[in-house]
């Protein structure tokens, strides 16, 4: 089983597409860090990423340029479960995730600085 991607016209710069094991990156935290994440949610959104400009040409709906058209924001559990193999994984990215519930921001900045910094 695999998957071929074919890019016929890309962006000058950016465009990159990335895999990250975030079972893995869950399996990497110790285990006071796991509990306090079990039972977090996070914000996850695509305003600041399409609603500024990208480099990507202008798309016909006019999502690109317009945040208030982006993609809508939505809550995920931050240690999501796979549901046949119970196996756990970290559910945060740095570039949708943007805070946690019920923190500012600000106040999510450096947990999700940490726990993003194996992605890169």
């Amino acid at each position: 089983m695999g998957s071929i991607l074919l890019a016929r016209e890309t962006p000058k710069t950016g465009g990159d597409t990335l895999f990250a094991n975030m079972y893995r990156a869950y399996e990497s935290l110790s285990d006071g860090l796991k509990g306090t994440l079990e039972s977090m949610n996070a914000c996850h959104s695509s305003r600041h990423v399409f609603g500024a400009h990208t480099g990507y040409a202008e798309a016909s709906n006019q999502r690109i340029g317009n945040p208030e058209l982006a993609t809508q924001d939505a809550i995920h559990p931050v240690i999501i479960t796979h549901p046949e193999s119970k196996r756990k994984a970290l559910y945060v990215n740095p570039e949708f995730t943007v805070n946690f519930e019920g923190w500012t921001k600000e106040e999510s900045k450096p947990l999700l600085n940490y726990l993003t910094r194996t992605q890169h």
